[in-house]
């Protein structure tokens, strides 16, 4: 029994790098290409980068820091942003349609232009964020303009 848990433990520790070194891998490819469809980018450190028209569909960022990132255009469709920090990002013209933003940070963000329609915001912080022909799940939000 005791050889058994050493060994699970020891397949969890190595399940753990191969995770982080995907994030990584995958990081790479989209400073690259500006692409990354269905990407695992959990818990990626992305602040301050320049990700404008990057197409992140069906991409998990959860946990990822996007803080002061600039995401204008960008189609973040179906992406998982759970707790993602995104204080203070760019996200002007950002498609954000069926994404979910749950316990995201949004705080100071720019979401002129954005479409989110249809977007889980549950526990979402969205204080100071920027409306400005933004279309959200309570309709068109022209607050900010």
């Amino acid at each position: 029994m005791k050889k058994l848990l050493i060994l699970l433990f020891l397949s969890l520790g190595f399940i753990g790098s191969a995770s982080g070194g995907e994030v990584d891998k995958n990081i790479k490819k989209l400073i690259k290409t500006s692409t990354c469809k269905g990407c695992n980018l959990q818990g990626a450190d992305l602040s301050g980068v320049n990700l404008e028209g990057a197409y992140l569909v069906l991409a998990n960022l959860s946990d990822a820091n996007l803080a002061g990132a600039n995401l204008s255009g960008a189609d973040l469709r179906f992406a998982k942003l759970m707790f993602a920090d995104l204080s203070g990002a760019d996200l002007s013209g950002v498609d954000l349609n069926v994404a979910n933003l749950s316990g995201a940070d949004l705080s100071g963000a720019d979401l002129s232009g954005a479409n989110f329609p249809l977007v889980i915001l549950s526990f979402a912080n969205l204080s100071g964020a920027i409306f400005c022909r933004t279309k959200t799940p309570a309709g068109m939000d022209d607050s900010g303009c």
